[in-house]
């Protein structure tokens, strides 16, 4: 390494050993910057493992909104059958009751 100097407490600038240090410095910080980009398979493989799973789970989750959606529409459906039926038997059921009624009135008359 190089002298140190009383007063700055930093190595000479004149130095071979700063030169190498400072090379040493800027080579690792190069170094870092390339690794913090670059993949590996292996990190590819799990990265695309992982947006897979995450496709799926979307899919299933879709699928299973559309069937609530379908079973939901069936119901109230079905409900509305019920209903429709249910006024027509109603409606059934008061004819038949004039009828009724007609017949007792021309009966006592």
């Amino acid at each position: 390494m190089g002298k140190m100097q009383a007063r700055e407490g930093c190595l000479n600038e004149n130095t071979e050993s700063a030169c190498i240090l400072e090379a040493e410095l800027t080579g690792l910080n190069d170094a870092l910057d390339v690794g913090a980009r670059r993949t590996t398979p292996l990190l590819e493989y799990i990265k695309n493992r992982k947006l897979e799973k995450q496709r799926i789970r979307e899919e299933k989750r879709e699928e299973r909104r559309r069937r609530e959606l379908e079973k939901k529409r069936l119901r109230e459906e079905e409900k509305r059958k019920r209903r429709e039926e249910e006024k027509c038997k109603r409606k059934e059921a008061d004819k038949q009751k004039k009828t009724a009624e007609k017949e007792v009135r021309i009966k006592v008359i």
